[in-house]
């Protein structure tokens, strides 16, 4: 019986798969994005591996990485002092005043980590010469 052949086989699983969007498609090659936890990926993959907005995890762990990985560029060294500072230079010293001018709020604290953005892409640059 053919059923008997197949007895103590076990069974195969199968590959996890990833919804993705396909951004950009040439040739063999397309650039397709997945969320992953909150955060987005994008890879290069062969054209052939996408099916129906799909494509196998090993194929997108394989795949050529697409943009920069920021997080590993950023060195912090802005501090909650200096975000105190930026407010109140501002003006911003109340509850209410946080509430009423929360977009000058922002740039306080754009200013306080303003030398880190700076630090960032100094780095980042490195990767392209």
């Amino acid at each position: 019986m053919i059923e008997d052949q197949y007895a103590d086989t076990e069974p195969v699983e199968a590959e996890p798969v990833v919804a993705v969007t396909v951004i950009h498609e040439q040739g063999p090659t397309a650039l397709v994005q997945w969320a992953e936890g909150r955060d987005m990926r994008r890879a290069f993959v062969p054209t052939a591996v996408v099916h129906d907005g799909h494509v196998a995890q090993d194929e997108l762990d394989a795949g050529i990485p697409y943009g920069v990985r920021w997080e590993q560029f950023i060195t912090v060294t802005g501090t909650p002092d200096d975000v105190g500072y930026e407010l109140r230079r501002r003006n911003i010293w109340t509850v209410r005043d946080l509430e009423t001018r929360y977009r000058e709020a922002q740039v306080a604290f754009l200013s306080a980590f303003g030398a880190d953005i700076g630090a960032m892409l100094q780095a980042v640059r490195k990767l392209e010469a």
